[in-house]
């Protein structure tokens, strides 16, 4: 009997020079379900740094759920790159598209846990806005941005129609991730968190102390409000003008962050008064965006979103935070601060809004 000729080895041919492997909603998934992880950490590293007065060591639950995140992060992308180079594509570009800042972000992190560190031996561990402030702190920040954006970006490398229906989850919980991140960072501005149209002039911790100047109080308040337009408009705004997104993520976005947001500052039933006054500013806005549709329908239809939305948010939280306790602001001054929220958010579209007729010839 003739014996069998021995198949040749199959070898797997190299991918196009420069491409990176296509990305995918597997992928999107894997990458935000371990992407929550180091996000907790610095929800509770946050929440730590406010509400123990008497934190000493960098040795915390906290920093540990971080770092430990971190390298779940690293470890699921280094298996997808080992998984992808073993189909031919070069180590360089084996990341799935979209993802290539995901691993800087994870280099950030590694970085910035020695930093953290080396900084806290050195000075101690700070509290409050100088726990904010922290260079090894930002870089922090940054990292896990470059982590949670990771989904976003991937939807971006794809055509604008396969990202509908339940293909828009990761982005929208991308966002979700994004939006909260920047809110802890800048969350000593944030209205939800503290309410200068409720207490005036007076002192916001402290009793027994002389009120501040009323324009100062007046301007933070302000100035807290129109910041959080802009944060919230500018991640909002290219999104929506790309992609019409699934009903109920303004809802969805706007609700999580609040809560997140609010449990940052303890967990007293007291912060989160103002919570049911955004769940109805979301649902508002998801009508608002279901109504104007201004992915399909045009810049005239963006900038009318962008005006409306934080008209809504404010107008909202003004009738939540007098029906709970006090508005102590003059007429002039809360209805001006809804009315100049809405300037902003149409101020930043006209930065952001993309060329239309260019856009949809694609």
């Amino acid at each position: 009997m003739a014996s069998s000729a021995h198949a040749p080895a199959v070898s797997v041919p190299p991918a196009p020079v420069g491409e990176r492997p296509p990305g995918s909603l597997r992928f999107d998934w894997l990458m935000l379900l371990v992407g929550i992880w180091p996000v907790v950490g610095a929800e509770y590293d946050a929440y730590t740094h406010i509400n123990t007065p008497k934190l000493e060591s960098f040795f915390t639950p906290a920093h540990a759920t971080l770092y430990s995140g971190v390298a779940a992060v690293g470890l699921a992308a280094a298996i997808a790159v080992w998984r992808n180079h073993a189909q031919g594509y070069a180590w360089t570009h084996a990341i799935p598209a979209g993802y290539g800042l995901t691993m800087l972000g994870v280099a950030t992190l590694s970085v910035a846990g020695i930093g953290d560190l080396i900084w806290h031996t050195l000075f101690g561990i700070e509290r409050d806005i100088p726990a904010i402030v922290s260079p090894t702190h930002l870089l922090i920040v940054i990292g896990i941005l470059l982590i949670v954006t990771g989904p976003l970006r991937s939807a971006a490398s794809r055509p604008r129609e396969q990202v509908i229906g339940v293909a828009q989850l990761p982005l929208i919980v991308s966002l979700l991730f994004t939006y909260t991140m920047i809110t802890i960072v800048l969350q000593y501005l944030n209205p939800l968190s503290y309410r200068w149209a409720e207490v005036g002039n007076r002192d916001l911790f402290t009793d027994g102390l002389p009120p501040i100047d009323s324009y100062l109080s007046d301007g933070l308040g302000l100035a807290g409000i129109l910041i959080t337009t802009v944060i919230l408009m500018a991640i909002v705004l290219p999104v929506i003008s790309r992609w019409q997104l699934l009903p109920g993520a303004m809802t969805f976005i706007l609700t999580l962050q609040a809560v997140l947001l609010s449990t940052t500052q303890g967990l007293a039933v007291e912060n989160y008064k103002l919570v049911p006054g955004v769940v109805i500013a979301g649902i508002f806005g998801d009508l608002l965006l279901l109504a104007l549709r201004p992915a399909s329908r045009g810049t005239a239809a963006l900038r009318l979103f962008a005006f409306g939305l934080p008209v809504i948010f404010f107008a909202a939280y003004f009738a939540d935070l007098a029906l709970v306790s006090q508005v102590v602001w003059i007429t002039h001054l809360w209805v001006g601060s809804i009315f100049a929220a809405g300037v902003v958010g149409l101020a930043l579209s006209l930065l952001i809004a993309p060329d239309r007729a260019r856009s949809s010839s694609r």
